[in-house]
């Protein structure tokens, strides 16, 4: 793949280009940058969150004279506020199911490498349609071209328009905004550089989740509405007491279904919903969505379900599943980088499949 620069006639392979390879895992990262370094003779940086400060600083300096390195290969970076301006290929090897963080790797590529001038810029991004990241480019506007071979040419076709030159229409209704009145700045007892963000990591994610606890003193079965205020917003204060609308006590209620095998598709389904929320958020693709359900559901059966599967378990144990799921969220959520853990290090077993 070639692209030209209109501005100076250089042409430049995608091996030139200063490329970015995002991965998913330390271990996908390493197999990554051996491939460009090996096959492709591309020299590569891989930069992750436990690398030191001086591999930092060289994947800061990607594209500037004097770089040894022609691409970086990153796992987890925007979360260090890692920042290489310089790229201009971004290879996603994986899939992005929280949209802020999809448009954060993405913005990386969108920086300009040229200020101050009128040169139009590309940033090709390699993507895969299983990753069906068909989203992310209709929110940043992305042109897509298929059946990309190695020679193909980026032509001037694939360039964005030329921005339109602005100017003031009428500068007589400028408004002069006053300078900004420094203030006096407060004194931190620690530089920002020194705060550590709370992204832990867990190889012990088992003994984590065994020590999870999800007894309760009080447990709500049933809410029933007295009645309805309402109020009129035009400022008079008028109030009506109006009767409570009849709502029914839905099948979504577990103290009101008896029926065993609905109880446990309703279970299934919420604990499905929780693993692809908690997958999300640390920006996960739903490819791992059937392993973590599948820790999930074990984790549910030890300590909700006295050891039981769903199928055999009592009404009474479904349902104190059911009413705890929310605090299995908030578990998880209370520890930063567990779920990510729990897909880094998965046992012997399950790399094996």
């Amino acid at each position: 793949m070639t692209y030209t620069n209109p501005a100076t006639g250089e042409h430049r392979t995608v091996d030139e280009m200063d490329e970015e390879v995002v991965a998913i895992t330390i271990k996908d990262a390493e197999q990554a940058r051996d491939m460009l370094d090996k096959e492709f003779h591309v020299k590569t940086l891989l930069v992750t969150e436990k690398s030191d400060e001086d591999d930092r600083e060289r994947a800061r300096q990607l594209g500037k004279p004097g770089s040894p390195y022609d691409a970086v290969v990153s796992v987890l970076m925007l979360r260090e506020g890692w920042d290489v301006p310089a790229v201009s290929v971004i290879l996603l090897l994986r899939k992005f199911s929280s949209r802020v963080y999809g448009q954060q790797v993405v913005g990386r590529g969108l920086r300009l490498n040229v200020r101050g001038q009128d040169i139009q810029e590309i940033c090709a991004i390699v993507d895969h349609e299983k990753l069906q990241h068909k989203w992310l480019w209709d929110m940043v506007g992305a042109k897509i071209r298929t059946n990309v071979e190695q020679l193909s040419m980026f032509g001037d076709e694939d360039l964005p328009p030329r921005r339109k030159p602005q100017f003031v229409a009428k500068p007589d209704l400028l408004i002069k905004i006053p300078d900004p009145i420094e203030e006096e700045k407060a004194e931190f007892d620690k530089d920002l550089d020194e705060i550590e963000i709370g992204f832990s990591d867990y190889p012990d994610w088992q003994k984590i989740l065994a020590e999870f606890d999800y007894t309760a003193e009080i447990e709500i079965s049933k809410v029933v509405l007295a009645g309805v205020e309402g109020r009129t917003l035009n400022g008079s204060g008028f109030r009506e007491i109006r009767d409570a609308p009849n709502i029914p006590f839905t099948a979504y209620n577990p103290a009101a279904i008896d029926d065993p095998a609905q109880l446990a598709d309703l279970l299934k389904n919420s604990i499905r919903d929780v693993a692809a929320d908690l997958l999300a958020e640390e920006g996960i693709g739903s490819h791992e969505l059937g392993y973590f359900y599948g820790v999930l559901m074990s984790h549910v059966s030890a300590q909700m379900l006295g050891g039981k599967t769903v199928g055999t378990a009592s009404v009474e144990q479904l349902r104190h599943a059911l009413n705890r799921r929310h605090r299995l969220a908030s578990n998880f959520r209370a520890r930063p980088g567990l779920v990510t853990s729990i897909i880094k290090y998965k046992p012997e077993a399950e790399h094996a499949r």
